[in-house]
């Protein structure tokens, strides 16, 4: 669907999960878009010699982090969807979108600050090289300001979640039982837990019971025949 004017002010509440969907889908090709952009750019001015010998360390640091950054958000957008499609949005899902807002607020003052710190030191509007550095703060930044409708977005999935634990009663065949996340509590580990049981048993009843008793009969035996009745 088309986003708002101002960022983060797009209106989910009348939105159905295919419209957030399509949404999700679209910030998906944006990231790797984004970091397509930053790649090839970047190693331009490298091959230059204007990346390394003009644009300040902060801003080289901030836009070298912006493709793991990229794959981050596409990851977790590929996550989301995978739980859209099969109809079993949890609490994860939520997460995971809540999360890629935050994180779009907190890059996108960063970029600003390392992009901005001692810029008229190396600013040159009339240079092709710095022309294309002030290109990636603003794609960055459009990029960023875009993920900030994630939140509202985050926020209609909720109506669409599913419990996230599931009880499955299938009967499997290695007599194991599936809780909630798949963990599994399976017959060996059973078996383990009676054989050692019984075993603690033995050897109560052993020391308790069998030793004691034992020794009585043949306390007995020896006092009977030492007196003879």
């Amino acid at each position: 669907m088309t986003q708002g004017l101002f960022a983060g002010c797009t209106e989910y509440e009348s939105q159905s999960i295919d419209n957030i969907k399509e949404d999700i889908i679209n910030w998906k090709k944006y990231s790797e878009k984004i970091k397509k952009e930053f790649h090839d750019v970047i190693q331009n001015l490298t091959e230059v010699g204007y990346w390394k010998s003009t644009v300040p360390i902060d801003f080289q640091i901030f836009c070298c982090g912006m493709q793991q950054l990229c794959d981050a958000f596409s990851c977790d957008f590929d996550k989301v969807l995978s739980a859209i499609v099969t109809d079993k949005i949890t609490k994860r899902e939520i997460t995971l979108m809540e999360n890629i807002h935050r994180t779009a607020h907190k890059k996108e003052r960063e970029l600003v600050s390392a992009y901005k710190n001692d810029l008229d030191s190396w600013c040159q509007y009339d240079d092709d090289n710095f022309a294309k550095t002030e290109q990636l703060y603003r794609d960055g930044r459009d990029f960023f300001v875009t993920l900030f409708d994630v939140d509202n977005a985050a926020g209609r999935m909720e109506h669409y979640m599913k419990d996230e634990t599931i009880v499955d009663n299938s009967i499997h065949a290695e007599n194991s039982v599936i809780i909630g996340n798949g963990n599994k509590i399976n017959d060996t580990t059973i078996n383990n837990n009676i054989n050692h049981a019984e075993k603690n048993l033995c050897k109560w009843l052993s020391e308790n019971v069998w030793c004691p008793l034992i020794v009585a009969i043949i306390a007995g035996i020896v006092i009977w025949l030492i007196t003879g009745t």
